[in-house]
């Protein structure tokens, strides 16, 4: 009969297993991006993304998508 040791172990191996698989979906989600000028601060990044700023579709980069709250 297992003890409550082996009980706590087997029941957080499957919570992790199931939060990993669970960020590799997410994961897959993620625009890759490309690399080029961000359109709303002009400079050069290995990653800009396609997103909506001011009603116009546009390539920002992580720090104007942070600061500006873009999706």
């Amino acid at each position: 009969m297992p003890d409550e040791i082996d009980k706590s172990s087997e029941l957080y191996d499957e919570f992790c297993d199931d939060n990993i698989q669970r960020i590799r979906r997410n994961a897959l989600r993620i625009d890759p991006g490309n690399a080029g000028d961000c359109d709303v601060c002009g400079n050069y990044f290995a990653r800009v993304v396609k997103t909506t700023y001011r009603e116009q579709d546009i390539f920002a980069c992580g720090r104007c998508r942070d600061e500006r709250k873009l999706r």
